[in-house]
């Protein structure tokens, strides 16, 4: 096969897969009224960070704190996020998730692993464990988040 049919059908099975993945995001945002997909992601960036400072998400997002900042103070009204400053250093802000934060992460966490399992159950099991491999090997070489 010639690398621009590959390319193609590279293409056109990415476009499925995030097709799909938007639909699961959809379905979580429309449970949780008010949240947009970058506050999703800032949930998600949370919960596997544990509490972070505003730079962090910051740079995740590569947006300037500033304009974070806004962002935050919407997630923290709405009870998505606990802002604090660390007693040892003032100056630090931190977020973490709340309870309802956490919920909302668990969540969207559910509903991809249930995209995983149902991509997954197409293959045999050799071939799970060859794709597995195969898309971290490429996430952590060209995506490197």
């Amino acid at each position: 096969m010639k690398i621009k049919e590959k390319q193609q059908r590279l293409t056109n099975s990415m476009e499925k897969m995030l097709i799909k993945m938007n639909e699961v995001t959809n379905v979580c945002l429309i449970s949780n009224e008010g949240l947009d997909k970058r506050d999703l992601s800032i949930i998600c960036f949370i919960a596997k960070n544990g509490e972070v400072i505003m730079r962090e998400i910051a740079d995740f997002l590569s947006i300037p704190v500033s304009t974070l900042t806004s962002i935050i103070d919407k997630l923290v009204q709405k009870k998505y996020l606990y802002r604090f400053n660390p007693s040892d250093d003032r100056r630090i802000v931190k977020v973490k998730l709340t309870d309802s934060g956490v919920t909302s992460y668990k969540e969207f966490k559910s509903y991809k692993e249930k995209l995983s399992v149902m991509m997954l159950s197409v293959l045999p099991e050799k071939e799970q464990d060859h794709l597995v491999e195969l898309l971290e090997k490429i996430s952590n070489q060209t995506f490197n988040l």
